[in-house]
């Protein structure tokens, strides 16, 4: 399939664009201080979630629409994260 391929390397970065303001203002009006831990803790991991799902669905839509929904799930459930061991 023509097209679908992508090129070698990483995908272009989408952490340039994700900041304080990347957050759901719903959820982020909340409980600020859970959006700042939660913007610490995954934000600097944004790009390598992008270039593998990319990577894996070999579409840019796809992967930023899974990365999204990846991002939203641990979001909702960064309250029982416990951190590294």
């Amino acid at each position: 399939m023509p097209g679908r391929w992508i090129q070698a390397g990483r995908a272009p970065p989408l952490s340039i664009k994700a900041g304080p303001k990347a957050m759901p203002l719903k959820a982020a009006n909340d409980d600020p201080e859970k959006a700042r831990r939660f913007r610490e803790a995954a934000l600097p991991y944004l790009d390598d979630a992008y270039t593998l799902a990319r990577y894996l669905l070999r579409d840019p839509t796809d992967a930023e629409d899974a990365v999204q929904e990846c991002y939203l799930r641990a979001f909702k459930h960064f309250d029982s994260y416990r951190g590294r061991r």
